[in-house]
């Protein structure tokens, strides 16, 4: 297959829907148990006026609590462990 063959199936395939699509987002109360909301999740977030967290559905990052079970492991925003403690951004 010629180059300009692999472009043009790789334009049908944008133009259907079918390329990658951006990522959603997600957001978070503050009150909510979960790594997005934890002091010690390394993934991507942003904090809203210390009341909510927005971050990627498909989002990693990998725990920092040396206490969890999940220490150096990549996880969702939507996961959660014992060992939670409110991000200091969120805090009052």
């Amino acid at each position: 297959m010629t180059r300009r063959q692999v472009l043009a199936a790789l334009a049908v395939l944008s133009s259907a829907g079918l390329a990658a699509r951006p990522a959603r987002a997600m957001s978070f109360d503050r009150e909510q148990v979960r790594c997005a909301t934890c002091n010690y999740w390394a993934g991507t977030r942003k904090a809203y006026a210390q009341q909510r967290v927005e971050t990627e559905v498909a989002g990693r990052g990998r725990c920092g609590n040396v206490d969890s079970l999940y220490l150096n492991l990549w996880v969702g925003p939507l996961h959660f462990c014992p060992q939670y403690m409110t991000w200091e951004q969120l805090s009052s």
